[in-house]
């Protein structure tokens, strides 16, 4: 028990001292033929989002084209905010942007994974967590 007392404290201290609150989705774990692992997330530290597609592929990989959109909910419907597009020429990248988000409203970041060897190719999404501010 007091381990667990503790731990709560140190996680509203630091709440508390950085002021961030992460939203983090992880595709990990799935069969993929170029794709290692891929995420989204979605930080908010005030009324600022910081949105970030990542994903690590084999190196067979020649392309990779990134759609990273940042919803925000609309009833029972997920409306794009703002949309952020990337084509790399690699196997590891991290796209990281930010976005002025507004009280009262409920968002997430969707990842769009094109991963391209050669002619072949593989789409993969990847989602936050849901953030409230």
């Amino acid at each position: 028990m007091f381990k667990k007392t503790v731990s709560l404290f140190l996680v509203i201290i630091a709440m508390l001292v950085f002021g961030t609150i992460s939203a983090f989705a992880d595709e990990k774990g799935m069969n993929y033929l170029y794709t290692l692992s891929c995420y989204s997330s979605l930080t908010v530290s005030g009324m600022t989002g910081t949105c970030t597609s990542s994903i690590s592929c084999t190196n067979t990989t020649t392309k990779i084209e990134i759609t990273q959109t940042l919803q925000v909910r609309d009833g029972n419907q997920w409306r794009t905010s703002k949309q952020w597009k990337k084509t790399v020429y690699g196997y590891v990248y991290d796209l990281i942007n930010t976005r002025t988000l507004y009280t009262g409203n409920t968002y997430r970041v969707k990842s769009e994974f094109k991963v391209y060897c050669g002619s072949n190719s593989e789409t993969i999404y990847a989602y936050s967590y849901t953030r409230t501010v």
